[in-house]
């Protein structure tokens, strides 16, 4: 079961980047997960963050994605599952309200 220590730790990450980033004027597209599984899937808890100029972060993730294919897969496979709805993942939704569920 994923502990409330590390909800908490994804929350933090989020906020540090965020202000981290506002404070250096630097554009960011950031994913970060507590993961575990279990024998009937995957438990998670995801944060992100996006902020920036757009054709920055556009930029950057296609500049990651041709130098390295495991980027590359894992982007192709993240959008191919939020697209299909088969990631059923409990999101911090950023910059709203922070609190679990």
């Amino acid at each position: 079961m994923i502990t409330e220590k590390q909800k908490e730790a994804v929350k933090e990450l989020c906020l540090y980047v965020d202000n981290f980033c506002k404070e250096n004027n630097l554009s960011v597209f950031m994913s970060v997960a507590a993961s575990e599984d279990h024998p009937d899937g995957l438990e998670q808890v995801a944060g992100s963050i996006f902020s920036g100029k757009t054709e920055h972060i556009i930029g950057s993730i296609s500049g990651v994605a041709k130098a390295n294919k495991n980027a590359y897969m894992l982007l192709s496979m993240g959008l191919m599952q939020a697209y299909t709805r088969k990631a059923d993942i409990n999101t911090i939704p950023f910059g709203e309200n922070l609190n679990m569920n």
